[in-house]
């Protein structure tokens, strides 16, 4: 009886032994960072690679951006664009330089594996039309038949600006010269406004008056003018000499391919509203490889690398003369954002009429009952084409934000008793001695409890 007492003993101290050795590793392990919790004990599917691009065709400079929709949560990519150039991001982006037919490639790996996707003479990239014939050289460049449709827009390039007819999600016109009810008419420097009030009331325009402030309201924009003096009565509203005429849109709508639904709204100041003046504005999806490249160039003149662009908008004039500066405001779904470095590396940039490219001074608001972020940025130079582009993380936020990009979370093994648990299974798995060893133990201790009940 003190014998099997002493084994007894013996198989306990071992156990307990087994099990000291398994916490202290569990302990050391909890202090490294390198530990995480992604079910090692489940079986993971084969990764499914996949990818879409913005556009596969074009001339060049060809702006592309690749997007990585494989399944099965891949943990690295690595792209061949076929010119030469690679890539380890999960959504890069590549300018093809010179002409060609480039394959792309994407490698996709997982703990269990890797996969890959090979598109085959995807990329085509033609050489840029040559000017030709001497011509009057004042024309408005054309699309080629058979092409998609280029919308025409006064006063910009159109090969550079213009939005194609498939690529708009929205579009609207704001007839700015408040026709038949109003007008602002310039004498001697000085400008006057004139309002017929009843003929406005017809046209469904809404005039109010405070002070020296006459506000008229449509349905697609505002539009306020102060004058040194107003003068009222039950017909007429005249403003003399007009010190200051602002417009402010409506937020249009649209839905964007692979972001979602976008809204977007300016503020504008103008010099005049002569007859005839509008403004049309186009929200749409970011595939013209020429504006693609503008955009990219401009973040490389602010020292930063273009990663993605959400959307477009293109603000268009006509027998509108300098706009004066402009306050831009375009929103987009949390998700988009997240998935691009967060709204801190989100700018509006600008494409002006004259060329000039620039990076925007861009803030932020955060809405947590919608989840959408509102970006607005204050652009000097007026009106022209508008991105909401977002930048790669440089090397220095990477090392200050090494984890910045993770998509699984990491938790120290002990902290939880998932990780805990994760954690012991794992080791029994990669070492199957010790489990026969645990299941030599369980073993004798029944079989020596069984014996002590027989005697």
């Amino acid at each position: 009886m003190r014998m099997i007492k002493r084994y007894q003993k013996a198989i306990g101290i071992i156990v307990l032994g087994i099990l000291f050795s398994l916490f202290v590793q569990a302990a050391v392990a909890a202090d490294s960072d390198a530990i995480t919790v992604t079910g090692v004990i489940l079986p993971h599917n084969a990764p499914e690679v996949d990818f879409t691009t913005s556009v596969t065709s074009g001339d060049a400079p060809l702006f592309v951006q690749f997007t990585d929709i494989s399944r099965n949560s891949p943990q690295s990519w690595l792209w061949d664009f076929g010119d030469g150039k690679t890539s380890t991001e999960q959504h890069p982006t590549n300018t093809y330089y010179t002409s060609g037919i480039f394959t792309v490639s994407l490698t996709v790996t997982t703990t269990t594996g890797s996969s890959q996707m090979v598109k085959i003479n995807y990329i085509h990239v033609s050489s840029p039309p040559s000017d030709s014939g001497g011509g009057g050289g004042g024309g408005t460049p054309q699309a080629d038949k058979g092409g998609p449709e280029i919308l025409s827009l006064p006063n910009l390039d159109v090969n550079l600006l213009a939005p194609h007819q498939e690529d708009v999600k929205a579009t609207q016109s704001m007839d700015l010269s408040l026709e038949g009810y109003s007008t602002v008419t310039q004498e001697n420097g000085q400008m006057t406004l004139s309002i017929d009030l009843e003929k406005a009331e017809e046209t469904g325009a809404t005039v109010t008056v405070q002070g020296n402030t006459v506000t008229i309201t449509q349905p697609d924009f505002t539009i306020v003018v102060v004058s040194k003096q107003v003068i009222e009565d039950t017909k007429n509203i005249v403003g003399q000499e007009v010190q200051s005429i602002t417009l402010t849109t409506t937020p249009q709508e649209a839905l964007i391919t692979g972001i979602g639904p976008v809204s977007a709204m300016l503020e504008a100041g103008l010099s005049s509203l002569p007859e005839g003046a509008t403004i049309t504005t186009f929200l749409s999806d970011p595939v013209n490889p020429n504006v693609m490249n503008a955009f990219g160039v401009a973040m490389t003149n602010a020292g930063k690398e273009i990663q993605a662009v959400a959307y477009i908008l293109t603000v268009v004039k006509t027998n509108i003369g300098t706009t004066l500066p402009a306050t831009i405001t375009m929103t987009c779904p949390e998700e988009w954002v997240d998935l691009h470095n967060g709204p801190e590396a989100v700018s509006i940039v600008r494409i002006g009429e004259d060329g000039v490219k620039q990076v925007l001074s861009t803030t932020f608001v955060y809405d947590d009952k919608t989840r959408i972020y509102t970006f607005t940025a204050l652009s000097p130079n007026g009106l022209s084409v508008f991105g909401l582009v977002t930048a790669k993380a440089t090397v220095t936020e990477k090392a200050e934000n090494p984890n910045a990009t993770v998509v699984v979370a990491s938790k120290s093994m002990v902290s939880t008793d998932v990780g805990m648990y994760a954690w012991i299974m794992s080791e029994l798995a990669q070492n199957p001695v010790i489990l026969v060893i645990l299941l030599a133990v369980v073993a004798l201790v029944a079989y020596f409890g069984w014996w002590k009940r027989r005697l």
